[in-house]
């Protein structure tokens, strides 16, 4: 089944995480600014960011605002 990610736990200023979906069939899910997750642990993003199979989203933790971005 597709999967939604609400948030990452352990963000420090200019950590850099990569997501990637190695699955098969289904998406993964960023959820923008989801209320699941702790705020520190959660993305700021400009809309939920769908990740399909065999690829990867880079994001960078912003401590300024104590979010994860996601970065191009």
């Amino acid at each position: 089944a597709n999967r939604n990610i609400t948030g990452i736990a352990g963000g420090a200023d200019g950590k850099i995480f990569n997501v990637c979906n190695i699955g098969t069939t289904n998406t993964l899910v960023l959820v923008d600014e989801s209320a699941s997750s702790t705020a520190a642990n959660r993305f700021a993003l400009d809309a939920n960011i769908t990740i399909q199979v065999e690829r990867c989203q880079r994001l960078v933790y912003d401590s300024t605002s104590s979010r994860w971005r996601a970065q191009q």
